[in-house]
This record gives structure tokens, C-alpha cells and sequence, in this order.
């Protein structure tokens, strides 16, 4: 069940009491005289309403998309419709309320204001001209502050999780840079080690090698075989020196899959896929900060503009070397680039790369390809 459900305790409460509170005295009133058309058809209402109450609530997103949650709203809006033509009783108002706090997570503030404006102008009407009752003005500012209320409180839910995620994919992209640079300085250190031996060490042992030479062939008897001794023994110090210096030089290539599989563990929400094929150009560091920082943009950008639950994030062991990340997402036809993919841009280009940036039906793609030079590869 966890694998399609997941609920805050809170929020699965009070849907589940507020429901409660509203339907189980409506019931039992309805029937109290046994099941007329009527009270079946509300009963059922009730019902319904509370199956999808608990479907928008539930936030394992993969289980199904944003397209079958607005469909979800609109049976609950459609049914608070229903609710106040089958009856007058203004507890049904509470469902409003309800409405307003939960949809707040899914349309713009000003969707979710005009949505309280639509409800208490119906109510009015309904109540006035369906049911005949004097104008409920009083319980019409009564309900619509207790929505405005409700979706003020969930607007700011809302910010602080947002605020949280963008912390939460800051402090993973500051890990994963970090990561990349301790590899980065570990194979630079190797290689200052390396070049600081043979310099220094290698010559200081060559020169100490000759001089041996010489000394082992002019001494005289009684001297010759300590220096032979001495004189091999540097010839192996100077063998081990170049060996050393030799697998210091040949230091392991920078290697980014790590880098990328801890982004994507550490990405909330969103359920992030590497696809990874080793090539050359991804051992060089230069390439590796381009790649892992349109990773980091793609998966912000994911996270701020879209309502995506998937993205993947493709290399291609090509020439030239392909990277391709796509989401889920619903995101505008004609995106207006920022700051963020302007910059991927540009460091595409200053590795003499190609960066595009589409949108389709099935969310934001971005593509960028890189040269090899190597023909033979």
C-alpha cells in the first residue's frame, strides 16, 4: 500500500473527521425512514466525496498524475454542487472549506480566489431562488472568510514546503559539486606529488648515482664492495622512485555516475533516473561540471516550474557525447529562458557544445552535445 499511498497523519485526519462531521449526521437523517431515492443518491455523494478527498490528499504522486487529481477536484466541486441541491443544511459548507485548502496545491492563488468567489455567489443564488430561503448573506461572509482562511494557511504549507525543497536540492548541489571537486583535487594532488618526486628526488638520486659510479671504480680494493653496495641500492631507490612517480601519473580518471546516482537519491519529490554510458570527455573535469550542473538545473527547474514526478537524466556514449534530461512535467508552450538556462547555455558553448532547451507533451527536455575529437573512438 505504501508503494501507491502515503498521507501526512494530520492531513488524513482531519479530512477523515471534518467528513466525518459533515456526512455521518446527514446519513443518519436521510435514513432514519429507510432508503428513499433521495437519500441513497446523497448517501452515495457522500461517499464519493470522501474517496476522492483521500485520492487529491495522498502524496505518493507516481501512483497517478496531475491529470487524474484535477479530474478528482472537479467531481468534488461537482458534488458540493449536487450536496446543495439535495439539501438546505448549511453543514454541507464546511465542504467548501475544505475545497479551498486543497486547491491551493493545485491552480494559481487567483484560480483558487475566484473558486471562493463562484462558491458563495452559487450558495447565494441557490439558496435564494432554489430553495426560497431570505438571502443568507451572514452564512455567505461566514463561509467564505472560514475558505479564505483555510487557503491562506495551506498557501503558506505550501511556501514553507517549497522553501524546504529548494534547501533540500541546494544543499545536494553543493554535495555533488563538492564531491566532483575532492576527486578533482585528489588527482591534481597525485600529480603534484608525482612531478615534485621525479623533479626533486629522481635528480638528487641520479646525481648520487654517479658520483657512485665513479667512486666505486677508482677506490681501492678494501672500498669497492661498499660502494657497489651503496651504489646498487641507489639504482633501486631511483627504480622505486620512478615507479611511484610512474602510478602517481596514472591516476584514476574523474568518475561522475557517483555523482550524479547521489543528486538523484537526495532529489525530494521527484523520482530521478541516470542512465549513464562512460566517455572520455566526462573524465575531464571541465565536462564533468557542465554535465552536473545542467543536472542540477534540470532538476530545479523540475521542481519550480512543473508538476513533474519523473525526470531522467541520459548520457550517451557517443561522438559527439549526448546528454539528454527530460521530465514529466506540464510546463508552458513558449518558456521564457532565465538566468539558470541561459548560463547552461554558455557553458555548453565555451566547450564548443550545442544547448537546446523544448517543451512538448510530455514536459521539458533539455539537450546538450558535446565534440569529441577522437575520430577513432
Amino acid at each position: 500500500m505504501k508503494k501507491y499511498f502515503r498521507y501526512q497523519l494530520s492531513w488524513l485526519v482531519v479530512v477523515l473527521v471534518t467528513w466525518a462531521v459533515i456526512a455521518i449526521p446527514r446519513i443518519m437523517v436521510n435514513t432514519e425512514h429507510g432508503f428513499t431515492a433521495l437519500a441513497t443518491i446523497e448517501v452515495v455523494i457522500h461517499t464519493l466525496m470522501l474517496l476522492c478527498l483521500l485520492l487529491v490528499i495522498n502524496e505518493q504522486e507516481q501512483s497517478y498524475g496531475y491529470p487524474v487529481r484535477y479530474v478528482l477536484l472537479v467531481v468534488i466541486g461537482a458534488g458540493i454542487i449536487g450536496l446543495q441541491l439535495l439539501t438546505s443544511a448549511t453543514l454541507i459548507l464546511i465542504y467548501m472549506v475544505m475545497f479551498s485548502a486543497i486547491l491551493v496545491y493545485y491552480l494559481p492563488l487567483r484560480y483558487c480566489y475566484l473558486s471562493i468567489a463562484v462558491n458563495a455567489v452559487l450558495f447565494l443564488l441557490l439558496q435564494r431562488f432554489y430553495w426560497h430561503h431570505p438571502w443568507p448573506i451572514l452564512n455567505t461572509l461566514s463561509t467564505s472568510a472560514f475558505c479564505l482562511f483555510a487557503l491562506v494557511v495551506s498557501q503558506r504549507t505550501m511556501a514553507e514546503q517549497q522553501a524546504k525543497e529548494a534547501l533540500q536540492i541546494s544543499n545536494a548541489s553543493l554535495q555533488t559539486t563538492q564531491a566532483l571537486l575532492i576527486q578533482a583535487g585528489a588527482s591534481e594532488e597525485r600529480l603534484h606529488l608525482a612531478r615534485e618526486l621525479h623533479d626533486d628526488v629522481g635528480h638528487q638520486l641520479t646525481s648520487l648515482i654517479m658520483q657512485l659510479d665513479i667512486a666505486r671504480r677508482t677506490a681501492s680494493d678494501t672500498l669497492k664492495p661498499q660502494l657497489e653496495h651503496c651504489y646498487q641500492h641507489a639504482r633501486q631507490t631511483l627504480a622505486s622512485v620512478r615507479s611511484v612517480v610512474s602510478d602517481k601519473r596514472n591516476h584514476s580518471p574523474i568518475d561522475l555516475q557517483p555523482t550524479l546516482m547521489q543528486l538523484a537519491e537526495n532529489t525530494p519529490r521527484i523520482a530521478v533516473v541516470v542512465h549513464y554510458q562512460a566517455h572520455p570527455l566526462l573524465a575531464q573535469l571541465n565536462y564533468a561540471q557542465c554535465v552536473l550542473r545542467c543536472a542540477q538545473e534540470g532538476i530545479s527547474n523540475a521542481l519550480k516550474h512543473s508538476l513533474a514526478t519523473e525526470l531522467h537524466i541520459h548520457l550517451y556514449n557517443h561522438n559527439p557525447l549526448r546528454l539528454t534530461i527530460s521530465d514529466n512535467g506540464s510546463h508552458l508552450h513558449n518558456p521564457v529562458p532565465g538566468n539558470g538556462l541561459l548560463g547552461l547555455k554558455e557553458r555548453v558553448e565555451t566547450l564548443g557544445g550545442t544547448f537546446t532547451f523544448t517543451p512538448n507533451s510530455k514536459g521539458m527536455v533539455l539537450n546538450a552535445e558535446f565534440p569529441y575529437a577522437n575520430d577513432n573512438h
